[in-house]
């Protein structure tokens, strides 16, 4: 036969759990717990945004992943980061586990925010963005070449993908394999006039004598234009091109 004690008898013989203590309005939340033995902590994650544009009132999703590579892009689990911060204050709304942001509607066009968390414990990942119009037109976003139509020489080189980041960053790839890109560097553009230029600090295949300046406009059909650009080597005495993309 089984008998049942009363509880509080049980109590008092330490047999049942000490009660909750109640969550405080207001109260700071638990110190967050580092995961540092996960096999993903050898991983080299970074902050990808979707979509990539962070306009004024927008909504943004927060991704983490290993960049492609030998082993192609790889996940990481949300619990591996901690400590999820934006700064400077008053431009975004970022969530506790870093899987949303939402930009202010009265945030600062053109200024910039550093989202970073800690990963594993071990070292902080970040990523720059910056603020943009609620209409102001962007070239950020991965573009592929449609169309050109050239004065003098057409280049030989079709631009598979040409890629501005809203850090100011820009590539241009012939032939995209994995992570190679041709040429790379920083990018001004100004939407008021549609000038842009295009300063190259670096790649495998720099073209020396390419026109990198020039004007480009955004059809109402998506489209990217450049125009009086030349984005590869000239064979001989180069000219100026019309480049159309897509994405």
């Amino acid at each position: 036969m089984k008998y049942l004690l009363p509880a509080p008898l049980l109590a008092c013989l330490g047999f049942m759990p000490a009660p909750e203590t109640p969550q405080v309005a207001g109260q700071a939340a638990p110190a967050e717990q580092a995961v540092t033995d996960h096999k993903a902590c050898s991983y080299f994650p970074a902050i990808f945004l979707d979509p990539a544009i962070a306009r004024q009132g927008a909504d943004l999703t927060i991704r983490i992943l290993e960049p492609p590579g030998p082993f192609g892009s790889r996940p990481i689990p949300r619990e591996l980061l901690t400590g999820w911060k934006a700064v400077p204050d008053g431009q975004v709304s970022l969530s506790h586990d870093g899987a949303t942001l939402s930009v202010l509607p009265s945030a600062t066009p053109g200024a910039t925010v550093q989202i970073s968390a800690s990963f594993c414990g071990r070292r902080d990942i970040s990523r720059t963005l910056r603020i943009v119009g609620k209409d102001e037109p962007v070239l950020t976003g991965l573009w592929r070449e449609q169309a050109k139509q050239c004065e003098g020489e057409t280049p030989g080189d079709t631009v598979r993908e040409l890629e501005f980041r809203d850090t100011g960053y820009f590539s241009v790839t012939y032939t995209p394999f994995e992570a190679y890109r041709d040429f790379w560097g920083q990018f001004a553009f100004n939407p008021s006039d549609g000038q842009l230029t295009l300063t190259t600090t670096g790649g495998n295949k720099v073209p020396s004598q390419a026109r990198l300046s020039g004007k480009a406009t955004l059809r109402p059909d998506g489209a990217l234009v450049l125009e009086q650009v030349f984005l590869s080597e000239p064979r001989t005495v180069g000219g100026v091109c019309t480049y159309t993309f897509g994405k």
